[in-house]
């Protein structure tokens, strides 16, 4: 059985070092946005493969990482699955708080401008939350 190559980062994420972070902020909590784990996927592709990345896909965010005055770790899994696509785990305090795939393959023209529209988009979704259930747990936690 042969293992996927595979690469462990920490990254230091906080307000301190990103100011602009503590707009994601509400109720005096600073959370991590979803385009930050994206951000740093596509740091981490174009570093590791020298290449912009084609489409990333399969992105969860499955836990809010709450900031504070102090930086947070995050451990990022780069796992290349050897089949064009590269998959990202993200960790804070070894629990998984977000993942996706980026695929390196070369698109056609007609696949890299299809989008699909909110409601196909939410229908291949494992679960739809309304903003008001979201802000609801997330002042719980």
């Amino acid at each position: 059985m042969s293992t996927l190559p595979r690469t462990s980062v920490e990254l230091a994420v906080g307000v301190r070092g990103s100011p602009d972070l503590a707009d994601h902020g509400f109720q005096g909590l600073v959370v991590l946005p979803g385009s930050a784990f994206v951000e740093m996927a596509l740091s981490l592709h174009r570093e590791r493969f020298g290449q912009p990345p084609r489409v990333i896909r399969n992105a969860r965010f499955d836990h809010p990482v709450i900031l504070s005055q102090e930086d947070s770790l995050i451990k990022v899994d780069v796992i290349d699955r050897g089949d064009a696509v590269v998959a990202y785990a993200f960790y804070e305090a070894e629990q998984q708080v977000a993942s996706l795939e980026i695929d390196r393959a070369p698109l056609s023209l007609e696949a890299a401008t299809q989008f699909p529209s909110v409601d196909a988009f939410k229908a291949g979704s494992r679960t739809v939350i309304e903003s008001h259930g979201f802000y609801r747990k997330l002042r719980e936690n």
